[in-house]
């Protein structure tokens, strides 16, 4: 397992690393036909094993374990929401198209999220913590006489609000209410003669180490308790003896009726949050949250709206319109070009939210490195993630620094290497791949020109500077549920701003706020508003002479390509 860590690239592994493995090498090497001895390994990182591992005659066959396709997913789920009650709007061939690009994990995960949903609705109802206390109260003195008293469970870690993470326990834990005499059954299940004192110490010791689950007959599982209960399982598990099974045991009639009554279902909104929570793994390295981005929190900009919405999100969510008229329903890569802090980046994010699709962003660093050739495979892994996690969308905040020019002689070349990876990727997209990139630049000019032919990007959109109409609905989005003097005059505090961005305008309504608040004003007056412009016009002003230009003035909705 991970064998890329016992036989990485010779290169990047340090002296005594080599040493095994070329004992490695050797070894394989040795194996012969008729020995009945087959040498699996399994890797994330394919590339980053020794080529001579990967010949033949050593490992012969490669084999890709991709993500599951939309009946794989299906199937998954059935596994993992089998023990489950779902509710009748619980839809999971719909739920399977919402999962694509989560591997088996994440979709484990997902499932366990949506349990745990459940869990806290009746933990806040206050029915579900009643009804397990009082269960284990009225057992506790019965279960505590049949246990050696050195023999209690031994509690590893509490990791939810009532919920002790115990060893000695072969209860895989489904972290739902009992529903049944067979859930309770399994909530007390303890492990009996199998357990030696020697193989008790490591088995606690591996738990107090790790805190998940253990190997199979040893897992690990959840079981709600008062804090009463806590300190009475919290003793450690160190005599030998032999531990006994409770399920022989009738439990009282009233409490199975109880248990039985507890039927909960799963709902579609629990899916909903736990999607929301559980990221697919692809994205995780580079993912940022872009769940609360909508259009209505960018002011103005309705022509730039407008084309994006013609270039990328119509394609992606009405395919259907575009194969009535027989034209190609592939989404558009897109350029946003602006001065900074005219909300390019908040763009980006928002047609990921409009879209619904799962997030990867890219920085200068990501694709950078001081290794020959290493930049252009570093290009190929982004890729390779995002088809992973498609449908999904490439944020590359600044792109000319990754994409630089290769005329003039100017470029590095190594940097050259990059673009030529970048372009080769790019063209390398089927085209129903589900892989949109948004790119966002304050100097398109600098840009390969290349990138912008049609088929790949196909010009710039440009985001300039808000006029008044702007102004003020940016103004409106970031004045939204303040405390403002009655009767303030946004149309002044808009006249008073031409020139700002986006992100000045945001500021100012924030330091206005903070001199309100020192001040002890119980609303924003426009006095605070007005200050708090004069020290942005003083920032501006600053900027400006620190790099030898003028403020810039402020442009109009052109969305013409370059």
């Amino acid at each position: 397992d991970e064998i890329d860590a016992l036989a990485g690239t010779r290169g990047d592994v340090p002296h005594y690393a080599r040493s095994v493995l070329t004992q490695f090498l050797s070894l394989m090497s040795e194996i012969k036909d008729d020995e009945k001895l087959v040498v699996l390994g399994t890797t994330n990182l394919i590339d980053d094993i020794d080529p001579a591992i990967r010949r033949p005659g050593r490992f012969d066959r490669e084999i890709e374990v991709g993500l599951p396709d939309e009946k794989g997913i299906r199937k998954i789920l059935q596994i993992h929401t089998k023990s489950m009650r779902l509710a009748d709007d619980v839809d999971l061939n719909e739920l399977s198209q919402r999962l694509k690009g989560y591997v088996g994990a994440d979709i484990q995960a997902v499932a366990t999220e949506a349990g745990l949903e459940v869990v806290r609705r009746l933990d806040r109802s206050g029915d579900h913590a009643d009804l397990v206390n009082g269960l284990i109260e009225q057992w506790k003195g019965k279960f505590l006489q049949r246990m050696p008293r050195e023999m209690v469970f031994k509690v590893v870690r509490i990791d939810e609000k009532n919920h002790v993470i115990m060893s000695l326990g072969d209860y895989a834990g489904q972290p739902l209410p009992p529903r049944s005499m067979t859930a309770v059954n399994e909530h007390f299940r303890i492990v009996k003669d199998a357990t030696t004192p020697d193989a008790l110490k490591d088995l606690i010791r591996s738990a107090e180490e790790s805190g998940e689950a253990l190997p199979s007959g040893h897992v690990i599982g959840r079981v709600p308790l008062s804090e009463a209960d806590k300190q009475v399982f919290v003793q450690l598990a160190q005599q030998e003896g032999k531990l006994v099974d409770l399920l022989q045991e009738t439990l009282p009639q009233e409490i199975e009726q109880s248990l039985a009554a507890v039927k909960e279902p799963v709902t579609k909104a629990d899916f909903e949050k736990a999607i929301k929570k559980i990221k697919p793994s692809a994205t995780r390295e580079n993912h940022i949250d872009v769940s609360g981005t909508t259009w209505d929190d960018i002011g103005g900009y309705d022509d730039v709206k407008e084309e994006i919405f013609d270039r990328v999100v119509l394609p992606l969510k009405h395919p259907e319109r575009l194969r009535r008229l027989g034209y190609d329903t592939v989404p558009q890569h897109v350029i946003l070009e602006g001065p900074s802090g005219t909300g390019k980046t908040l763009f980006a994010k928002a047609i990921a939210n409009e879209v619904d699709a799962n997030v990867i962003t890219v920085k200068l660093s990501d694709v950078t490195s001081k290794w020959i050739n290493e930049g252009p495979a570093k290009i190929k892994e982004i890729f390779r993630r995002c088809r992973n996690a498609k449908p999904c969308v490439l944020i590359m905040d600044e792109i000319d620094a990754v994409m630089k020019s290769r005329e003039g002689g100017g470029a590095h070349a190594e940097d050259q290497k990059v673009v030529n990876a970048f372009l080769s990727e790019l063209d390398g997209l089927d085209n129903n791949e589900g892989v949109i990139i948004v790119g966002t630049t304050n100097h398109a000019a600098s840009l390969d020109g290349a990138l912008l032919r049609p088929g790949r990007f196909g010009g710039t959109i440009h985001v300039g500077l808000p006029d008044s109409a702007a102004r003020e609905k940016i103004f409106g989005v970031h004045l939204r549920g303040k405390q403002v003097a009655e009767g303030l005059d946004v149309g002044a505090l808009v006249d008073k701003t031409e020139g700002f961005s986006g992100a000045e305008i945001e500021q100012v309504v924030q330091d206005a706020g903070l001199i309100a608040a020192k001040a002890d004003e119980r609303r924003v007056p426009l006095e605070a508003f007005d200050k708090a412009i004069e020290k942005a016009k003083k920032r501006r002003a600053s900027a400006a002479s620190s790099d030898g230009s003028t403020p810039k003035r402020p442009i109009g909705f052109n969305t013409s390509r370059d």
